[in-house]
């Protein structure tokens, strides 16, 4: 041979030995098979039947979560992470393969960096599988996890659940054993849960029986059956079953189908806790289920659940936990490691070894108007049906298209076998628009004549229905109020006379232009060193900006601006909306589609999504919290909200025939050149929707005074005949006041039949109904005239012309 020849052979022979390392071994029955980043999730089967779901695929949902210290973690990574939102980056290559990258002899691989969404460690390592001759298959890997070594072991065992050593042998159960040593100096508080996925065959609601005892004789009756599990059930402590039996049908045993768990045998650690019901239910928990049983009357997946108490493990102390899974009667019991090319046996008996597919682009981060090539490959032994996203049939195993996407899209190849899906390969192609120089923002002058404070009315365009009290009238009693350190300030005249150390604020009102839409703002004066901007945005159904004045909700932004370089403000912000449905202001209002009573208060986690008020014949108004959400959420009186300036004490009312809403955003910090925003979406997606800004022109305003108990005036019908000569208002306010003697609830009445009396001497004087608003407040104003003859009183105010 030529030497030349020879030298080349010889070092393509031994670069293939640096890369491939176990590459001419793994022909053997004997040799370890190691698989690195795996998480060691498995499933069993008895030759091409299931008894754990996914069998005979590489594939597995069953998996463990540790309790350290109050802390989870788990080689399940389906409730730790979402996939659709991940990011590719090229692996690092090292050693001799960093070298021959100088010289592109390798590409570099890409792979996915997966962000946790729930801070729970995913255990992954190197996954080391063995043959212990043709038909058992052992597993072992050891995971590293703040300071604990842990070590999952699968043991192939015949029905005396003795390990196998015969050449011949096969597997009737695996003893599936956790074995957690504490390599640390400090004691560890440890639990365990181990959460199985049972499929009988092709039945994946099959049914558990519980027995308390180890031995099973069907020939003798049924004594020593607990109970047929077709429904959710917990076991505990001394309750716990010693053996279970899985069915693909209630009370069928099968010589090949029924599943058998060994929880008291020798070997085997018993659990503390031991739930049989709804792997859907089960597969998200981390440690904690609550009481079971209510949840779903039966369950269609099924699955059970072994916990071990948490207890604690001393320095070089290692506690073990082990329970044996296989087969009732006859059959082979086959173990496929997830993640790995092994699958079950073919029809000659031969363990069938499938290599990985792959699915790729030529790049991931495009321009939008570029184009992609995705490419696949698999040699696909099980012959699975090969689908790509994109394409509507089955592809060959090989394949090339070339695609256009207009934004950032997922692509995946799947594998499917009978429509059961088998494997998955999913890649995002970002996109970025093309770089257009942005308008400068257009600031149009305001179209108002009128003085503005940024109150506002809303209600349906279309019907003219209010959603908040005053609509389709030029008043509003719904408002805020602002705490900058310690110092308030409001746009409702009628909280700051109320509270004499609340600022009154106004501003200016105009029409915003950017590059999405056309949206109203009042930039109110500065207070405090903060400066402060509403936004009235006009949105779709999608809650997208739309052209002013033509969308079905708006968005409400309080922008607040801190333009000091040094200091910190600290912000308190509170809005009240006066509610009204239809034309109703009592309105029925649900948190979350749940009744909430007035004067209840949500805060925290009871926080609603949706809020909605309705009368029964309206169309809901809802309010959403999707972003910049609010800390607390009150539902209480009209009345006593809107005269409240900062933190609200509830009392119990004995009246509920005006209701209102009020949203505090609680001690956020607004830092040197930057900002903060509260928000809320209010509309009814079923129609247009306008908002009207308060009228401040106030043409003139009386007040007809009453005596004590009494809900006629003595004789004022010539004093608001006089008054009303020769107006014609765009709207008639009344107010209703009484003093403080009596109670809260006849007060409250007592205003309100004030207020009618004198609404009617107004319609006889042939004004219509439809522009009188009247707004009855007991005496909840009783302190703002020191006399009690002054409070006992209805006042009359026009607005317009």
């Amino acid at each position: 041979m030529n030497s030349q020849k020879f030298k080349f052979r010889f070092f393509l022979i031994f670069i293939g030995i640096l890369l491939g390392k176990n590459l001419f071994a793994q022909t053997q029955f004997d040799s370890t098979y190691k698989f690195p980043n795996s998480d060691g999730r498995f499933t069993l089967g008895v030759e091409g039947k299931r008894i754990m779901y996914g069998y005979p695929f590489p594939y597995s949902t069953s998996h463990f979560v540790l309790n350290v210290d109050g802390k989870f973690a788990s080689n399940y990574s389906g409730f730790l992470y979402d996939f659709g939102n991940f990011t590719l980056k090229p692996e690092k290559p090292t050693g001799i393969r960093k070298f021959f990258q100088k010289f592109n002899f390798f590409q570099k691989k890409v792979k996915p960096q997966i962000k946790s969404k729930k801070g729970v460690a995913y255990l992954t390592d190197t996954l080391k599988v063995s043959f212990g001759n043709e038909y058992t298959l052992h597993s072992q890997i050891t995971y590293l996890h703040k300071n604990l070594k842990i070590t999952q072991k699968l043991t192939p065992v015949n029905e005396f659940l003795e390990e196998i050593t015969d050449p011949q042998g096969r597997a009737k159960y695996y003893r599936v054993e956790y074995l957690v040593e504490n390599t640390s100096k400090k004691k560890v508080k440890l639990g365990l849960l181990v959460l199985f996925d049972l499929m009988i065959h092709d039945n994946d609601a099959c049914r558990v029986d519980a027995f308390d005892s180890e031995d099973i004789d069907y020939t003798k009756g049924q004594s020593k059956r607990l109970r047929n599990r077709g429904m959710q059930v917990h076991f505990e402590q001394k309750n716990i079953p010693k053996r279970l039996l899985v069915y693909r049908e209630v009370n069928e045993l099968t010589k090949d189908l029924t599943g058998d768990f060994f929880l008291n045998k020798s070997g085997a650690t018993p659990p503390n806790h031991l739930y049989i019901g709804p792997w859907p239910l089960y597969h998200a928990t981390l440690w904690e289920l609550g009481e079971v049983g209510e949840v779903r009357a039966r369950y269609d997946d099924s699955g059970v659940i072994l916990r071990w108490d948490i207890k604690d493990i001393l320095p070089n102390e290692t506690l073990r936990y082990a329970v044996y899974y296989g087969i009732f009667g006859k059959g082979s019991l086959e173990l496929v490691p997830a993640g790995t090319p092994f699958t079950g046996h073919d029809s000659t008996g031969r363990r069938i070894v499938q290599d990985f597919p792959t699915f790729t682009a030529n790049k991931y981060l495009i321009t939008e108007g570029d184009s992609v090539q995705l490419e696949w490959q698999t040699q696909n032994p099980l012959n699975a049906d090969v689908k790509i996203s994109c394409l509507p049939t089955n592809q060959p195993n090989n394949g090339k298209i070339w695609v256009k996407p207009q934004k950032t899209t997922s692509y995946q190849m799947s594998m499917y076998i009978n429509d059961k899906k088998i494997n998955i390969i999913p890649i995002e192609i970002r996109v970025l628009p093309k770089i257009e120089k942005p308008k400068p923002p257009v600031y149009v002058k305001p179209k108002y004549d009128f003085q503005n404070d940024g109150r506002f009315t809303l209600g349906n365009k279309e019907t003219k229905k209010r959603m908040l009290f005053g609509y389709p009238l030029a008043y509003a009693g719904s408002h805020f109020v602002l705490n900058v350190d310690k110092n308030f300030a409001s746009n409702s005249p009628n909280v700051c006379l109320i509270n004499k150390n609340v600022k009154y604020l106004s501003g200016e009102a105009g029409k915003i232009r950017d590059s999405l839409t056309i949206y109203d703002e009042v930039g109110f004066e500065k207070f405090a060193n903060l400066q402060l901007k509403q936004k009235i945005v006009s949105v779709n159904q999608q809650f997208l900006p739309v052209n002013s004045g033509e969308g079905e909700y708006f968005r409400l932004d309080y922008v607040f601006i801190n333009p000091t370089n040094d200091t910190i403000r600290n912000v308190n912000f509170s809005l009240f909306l006066d509610a009204c449905a239809g034309n109703k202001d009592d309105c029925v209002i649900k948190a979350d589609k749940t009744n909430i009573s007035l004067n209840t208060s949500l805060a925290g986690k009871k926080i609603p999504s949706e809020i909605l008020f309705s009368e029964n014949t309206e169309k809901p108004v809802q309010i959403l919290t999707k972003q910049n959400s609010p800390d607390e959420v009150i539902v209480g009186h009209s009345a006593y909200l809107s005269n409240v300036s900062d933190n609200i004490s509830l009392k119990a009312k004995n009246y509920v025939d005006d209701s209102g809403l009020f949203f505090l955003w609680k001690n956020r910090n607004v830092a040197p050149r930057d900002s903060l925003t509260a928000t809320i979406f209010i509309g009814t997606g079923a129609g247009k929707i306008d908002f009207l800004y308060n009228n401040l022109k106030r043409k003139k305003s009386m007040t007809v005074y009453f005596e004590s108990s009494r809900e006629m005036a003595s004789n004022y019908n010539p004093a608001v005949k006089d008054f009303f000569r020769g107006l014609k208002p765009e709207a008639i306010l009344l107010e209703g006041y009484t003093d403080g003697d009596g109670n809260e609830s006849q007060n409250y009445q007592l205003s309100k039949e004030r207020a009618e009396s004198v609404k009617k001497f107004i319609l006889s004087l042939g004004f219509k109904e439809e522009i009188i608003l009247v707004k009855n407040y007991g005496e909840f104003f009783k302190n703002h005239d020191k006399d009690a003859e002054h409070q006992r009183k209805v006042v009359i105010t026009i607005l317009g012309k």
